[in-house]
Order: C-alpha cells, then structure tokens, then sequence
C-alpha cells in the first residue's frame, strides 16, 4: 500500500514539475527591448493609429503579444477596480476562414462578445447618453448587421469600454490571397476601424505586414512597425544573450542531474535557427519526455530525436533574411534624388514601366462610326 501511494507521489510530483517548466517564459533581452519599443510608443501623446510588431516565424511575437496584454492590464488595475466594466485592451487571433476574401463581420463580432456585448444579431444596445450598456431586453433587428453596422456598434462599445489598445495576432491573415489593389483596401478598412474606435491598432504577425508600407501612403504616416529579429550567430552580443537564454532554460528543469548543455549552444542555435520561440518549445517536448520515462538528465538522443527538421529551419531562416532586407532603409542620397526629381525625370526612373508611358503622353482619340483610317487608297487600273 505504501509503495504503491509513494509511485503515485512520485508521478505527481513529475507532472508537477512538467507543468511548471511549460508554463515559464523567458524574458530575454530582444523579447524586453521590443516590450518596451511597444509601451513607450503606446503611452505617447502622438502615439501614431496603428503600431505593426513583426518579426520570423517562431521569434516570440505571440509571447510578446500576450505580455503587453498583461502590462497594459497592469497600468489599468486600479480603473478596473473603480470601473468594472472596463476593458482597456482587446487580444484576438485572427482566424483564416479558408476563404479568398476575409470575413470583417466575424472579426467585429468576436470583438463585441469579448466586450461582454449582446449578440450582433441583436439591435445596438448601447445608450448613447450615459456611459453605460443596457442590459435590457431588445428586438431582434429586421436584418442580419452589415460589416459598416457592427464597425459602428464596436466603436461605441470600445469607447465605452476605455479600450485603449486591440491587438490583433496573426495579423498577416488579413492579407493572404489578396492582391495589391485588395490589400491596399485591407489596410483602410484598419485605419477607419482606428477612427472609429479611437484605440490604438496593433498588429501582430510576420515580415508579410511590411506591405503596409508599400500599399498605403496615408498608412504610413500613421503606422510605427517595431521589429522583433531572431538572435545572429555573428553579432556578439546576440551571441551571449542567446546563451545566457539557452542557459536559464536548462536552469529550470527539475532533473536528479543537473544536465550542462552550454558545449552544445552552437547545436541548439543551428536548429532553432537563433529564435527562443523554437527554442522553448523544443525543450519542453525533451524535457517532458525525459520526465515521464524517469530519466535522470536530459538525454541528447531524445533531444536530437525531437530536433526540428533542417529543411523546417531553413525555410524560417530565409523568411527572416528576406524580411531583415526589407526592413533596411533607403540611403539619404536615393531620397534627395527623389525629393529633387521632376515630371520628366520620374518617367524616365526606375519607377515606371514602359506600359505606364500612357500616362503622360496625349490620350488617343477615338474615331467616330464609320470614319476611316487617314490611309491611301490605291490609284490606277487593277485586273
């Protein structure tokens, strides 16, 4: 009897520890420097309409959304106290609905339902002259809301909330299977969601949203993208701070031996492609696995065995190259010659395609029915 209650002691006890290690995030130091890029730009004056946070696959974002949530909640703990009904931030995932066109109506009405409201089926139950929801029964509406209707009604109900921030995860699915033209209205559509609500739109995802930069002037002047890069095997500093993260990990798993895997840095870099974000993940499975079969350490054939893929790897680390390039600016020189370029200079730029000749030069005119081309008919005697 006693021997069988210390095995089930034992397995508690290892679940416990299980469940301890997957629970914890690392604050390292990319992680902490783009948190408080995003809280000093938020708290600002001239905070501008939208912030992006972007960064590879697997660096974290989500981890860092879900931080700024909390701080931001933290900042209002004693509002929410004195006002109940306050929400001074909304945190959603955007979901891909498998559809070519992304559906707003479902993303307003989660939003409603995290604000506590009624269902969007129902008329708006806002009263417009206190600072209160009614909580009264109301008619259904004759028709099902529009996406105008339910943006109208979220706004309302931001305002009346204190939201001050909505953070919106996975935010590159607003853009996918759209072209240029669409994406474009994507990010105007965002830009009236931020007029109407008068909260601060962030959005959270991969090097996809940089689009914003090239599909919307307007945006850009109301948009702050900060960056979250993966650690770089060159940079010194990034190089140390990945190994003290690396590290800390290590420190936190509750093992009989205590494993020392700081030789083996280079090998956790390469295959987590320098992002904590794999990093994290990948240990837990390890250390899970170690736990349950009553292992004394961390067994390196268990960790290789649930290694991500190279070829997994590789595909992260081009996403994060080709992203890093289009994060760099352009030189001063190149935006004087801009600045000074006239009409005649911009057509012959790099700019415009040939096909866009059509643009400065005299329009065609059209012939009316019957006219015929200004051509030579044929003279003398034909057989």
């Amino acid at each position: 009897m006693n021997t069988l209650l210390n095995q089930n002691q034992e397995q508690n006890m290892r679940e416990a520890h299980v469940a301890d290690f997957l629970s914890r995030r690392i604050n390292h130091p990319k992680l902490n420097d783009a948190l408080k890029q995003l809280e000093d730009t938020l708290w600002q004056k001239s905070h501008p309409d939208i912030m992006v946070l972007t960064g590879p696959t697997g660096v974290g974002k989500s981890t860092l959304a879900k931080k700024l949530e909390q701080r931001i909640q933290e900042r209002f703990a004693t509002d929410m106290r004195r006002q109940v009904d306050m929400v001074p931030v909304l945190h959603l995932s955007i979901l891909s609905a498998g559809s070519s066109t992304f559906n707003w109506k479902e993303l307003y009405s989660r939003m409603l339902q995290q604000l506590s409201s009624v269902s969007p089926q129902l008329t708006l139950p806002f009263d417009t002259d206190e600072m209160m929801l009614i909580d009264e029964p109301i008619k259904l509406g004759r028709s099902a809301p529009t996406a105008n209707s339910l943006q109208s009604a979220l706004g309302k109900a931001v305002k009346k909330r204190g939201v001050r921030a909505i953070i919106l995860d996975e935010a590159n699915q607003l853009l996918l299977g759209h072209k240029a033209q669409e994406q474009s209205r994507q990010y105007e559509i965002l830009k009236s969601l931020a007029a109407s609500t008068s909260a601060v739109i962030i959005l959270v995802g991969t090097y996809d949203l940089l689009s914003i930069q090239e599909q919307s002037a307007q945006l850009v002047r109301r948009t702050r993208i900060i960056k979250l890069p993966h650690y770089h095997r060159t940079d010194k500093d990034d190089w140390e701070s990945f190994c003290s993260s690396l590290s800390t990990l290590i420190s936190w798993m509750n093992l009989p031996r205590q494993p020392d895997l700081l030789h083996k840095a280079e090998y956790f870099y390469l295959k987590s492609a320098g992002c904590i974000g794999i990093l994290k993940p990948w240990l837990d499975s390890a250390y899970e696995y170690c736990r349950e079969h009553g292992l004394d350490q961390l067994d390196m054939d268990v960790v290789e065995q649930l290694a991500p893929e190279n070829r997994s790897i590789l595909t992260i680390l081009k996403e994060a190259q080709a992203g890093e390039i289009r994060l760099q600016d352009i030189p001063m020189d190149e935006l004087r010659q801009h600045c000074l370029l006239g009409e005649k200079d911009y057509k012959e730029s790099h700019h415009y395609r040939d096909g866009d000749n059509h643009r400065y030069g005299k329009p065609k005119q059209k012939r009316r029915p019957g006219e015929r081309h200004p051509t030579r008919d044929q003279t003398g005697w034909r057989p």
